[in-house]
C-alpha cells in the first residue's frame, strides 16, 4: 500500500534528512480521520516538487513527527498544461477541477463567458476561488 501524502509549508520543509512536525488541518487530518500510527511511512509534499519520505515518530491531536527519510525533488512537467474552465452550476466546476488536476493539468484559469448563467462576483468569487484550491490540493493528494 502506498504511503498517505500531506501537504507542509515550502518553509516548513528540511533541505536534508531530519525531523518534520507536520502540523495544522493535514496534522488534525493524518492523526484523527486517517488515524496514523508510530511507525508508518508517509509522505510529505511541498507543492513545488519535493517529497519527503519519512517515518511517523510521534502522534497527537494536532502534530505529527516524522522522520525524515529520503527526500526527492520532482521535475516539473514540460510543457505546462493551462486549462481554461467556464463557470458551471452546481458542483461540476469542482468536478472538472478534480478530473484535470487528477490528470496533471498545471494550471486551472476560472471564465466567465459572456452568457453564463453563473457569476463570480465579489465575497463569491473569493469563496469559489477558495473551494477550487481545495479540490485541486485533494485531487493531487489523492493521484500523488
Amino acid at each position: 500500500m502506498a504511503a498517505a501524502v500531506y501537504y507542509i509549508d515550502p518553509a516548513d520543509a528540511p533541505d536534508g534528512d531530519g525531523m518534520i512536525a507536520l502540523t495544522g488541518d493535514e496534522a488534525r487530518h493524518a492523526a484523527q480521520v486517517a488515524r496514523v500510527r508510530v511507525g508508518e511511512t508517509v509522505d510529505l509534499v511541498d507543492g513545488q516538487g519535493r517529497r519527503l519520505a519519512g517515518e511517523v515518530t510521534a502522534v497527537a491531536r494536532d502534530r505529527v513527527d516524522v522522520r525524515i527519510d529520503h527526500v526527492t525533488t520532482e521535475v516539473a512537467p514540460s510543457p505546462r498544461v493551462v486549462v481554461v474552465q467556464a463557470l458551471a452550476k452546481g458542483d461540476r466546476g469542482e468536478q472538472a477541477v478534480a478530473a484535470m488536476t487528477e490528470v496533471g493539468v498545471d494550471v486551472i484559469v476560472p471564465w466567465a463567458a459572456e452568457h453564463c448563467v453563473t457569476r463570480w462576483v465579489g465575497e463569491r468569487a473569493e469563496r469559489r476561488v477558495a473551494k477550487w484550491r481545495t479540490t485541486a490540493r485533494a485531487a493531487a493528494k489523492q493521484a500523488r
